[in-house]
């Protein structure tokens, strides 16, 4: 049973009903924020692992002296990887600063919402409709309303 088909079968409340489909819209910003610093930091990962690999096994004549250094500082392809690490650093903490705020907002919704369960569920003696609802949120949109 859906959320639609419970709010026509006033298992949930109007008021229930919308905080549930704000937590939807805040929990797939959440994912999506989340896969956005994974990639990221794949990308980071991945920049730092060729610039590394080139520094050391292919440019080992220049790390050896001083004087080549220059030398070394000089080749577009350190520099590119080590603008692209750089740049992906960057992009990286902001979707992680992204992804941290997205999943606050979520939470603190998610909290609202099973301090004020009063108001969200409509008034029944067993509470099976509520069982449903939370079972129903939790195994398909994995929104977990049983604690805090």
């Amino acid at each position: 049973m859906s959320l639609e088909q419970m709010r026509d079968d006033q298992a949930i409340t109007a008021l229930g009903y919308a905080i549930f489909q704000e937590l939807r819209k805040r929990k797939k910003e959440e994912d999506r924020t989340k896969k956005k610093a994974k990639r990221a930091g794949y990308l980071l990962i991945a920049f730092s692992i060729c610039l590394v690999t080139d520094l050391f096994f292919f440019q080992t004549q220049r790390l050896m002296s001083i004087e080549q250094l220059h030398l070394l500082l000089s080749d577009p392809l350190i520099v590119l990887l080590s603008l692209l690490a750089l740049l992906t650093w960057f992009a990286y903490q902001k979707f992680q600063k992204d992804a941290d705020d997205a999943e606050d907002d979520f939470d603190d919704l998610r909290e609202e919402a099973i301090k004020r369960s009063w108001e969200i569920w409509a008034k029944e003696l067993d509470g099976t409709a509520r069982a449903a609802a939370m079972n129903y949120l939790l195994e398909k949109e994995d929104i977990n309303l049983y604690y805090k």
